[in-house]
């Protein structure tokens, strides 16, 4: 599934969905569907086994499975998306933070309906942030030092000085354990979780109008060399043509 070792290979849509009371038949499709349940409740039957969702919901459709449901008036924000594998379980997730959920959704679909450059990265960076949320709220909670690391790392992450290392010292856990805890939890590498978090508030700050060489160095790049590289590897072009 996706939520263990199945990548994403293809984003093919993020929208709103909206339809009154009906039951329908769906045949099996070429592709995958998460969608956050607005509003309205259904009823899925699919492989001889009864699913009910209600609002607040996040619902997971694998690809080429055939399903039957019946839906009240109702209203979804959904992904449409390829896996790189067949997946023969559909999963309903009733989380805690439905209010992060329903806004990473819909910046999604703002996003998605925009198409500003570089907009599929971020909403790939939206729809893997839902996982690690929807898998969190399913798995035992996260050690209190581990916590500790990661609310430091995100207030922190401008300071070029700190590391990974440097982190697991000060928080006395295992840089190993730490690593692949991050990994298990939020889908990336610590160091490319601080790496997106100062590339964000980087672009934040030249779209707002600080010159390119302070906005990199005041969210913790200290070689503005690399930080071109980074935007270049993650958007395809330099930091100059950013704004447009």
């Amino acid at each position: 599934m996706i939520f263990d070792n199945n990548p994403v290979v293809e984003m093919l849509s993020v929208s709103k969905m909206r339809w009154k009371s009906q039951n329908c038949s769906v045949l099996p499709r070429p592709f995958s569907a998460l969608a956050f349940r607005v509003c309205g409740e259904s009823r899925i039957l699919a492989n001889v086994k009864e699913i009910f969702v209600k609002q607040k919901d996040v619902l997971y459709l694998p690809q080429n499975i055939a399903y039957k449901a019946e839906y009240n008036e109702t209203e979804l924000i959904v992904f449409h998306f390829k896996t790189l594998y067949s997946d023969d379980k559909i999963r309903v997730f009733s989380p805690k933070n439905t209010q992060e959920l329903e806004e990473l959704f819909l910046k999604s679909c703002i996003l998605w309906e925009q198409k500003m450059p570089g907009y599929k990265n971020y909403v790939m960076s939206c729809f893997y942030k839902i996982i690690g949320r929807l898998n969190t709220s399913e798995i035992a909670p996260l050690p209190e030092n581990f916590v500790n690391a990661f609310v430091y790392m995100n207030k922190n992450f401008c300071n070029s000085d700190i590391s990974i290392n440097e982190i697991c010292r000060q928080f006395y856990i295992s840089e190993t354990y730490f690593r692949v805890l991050f990994k298990s939890y939020y889908g990336v590498t610590p160091i490319q979780y601080l790496t997106d978090l100062r590339l964000e508030n980087a672009i934040d700050l030249i779209l707002k109008g600080t010159a390119i060489q302070s906005s990199a160095l005041d969210s913790g790049f200290n070689d503005s060399k690399y930080f071109a590289r980074v935007v270049k590897k993650k958007y395809g072009c330099n930091p100059k043509n950013l704004k447009n």
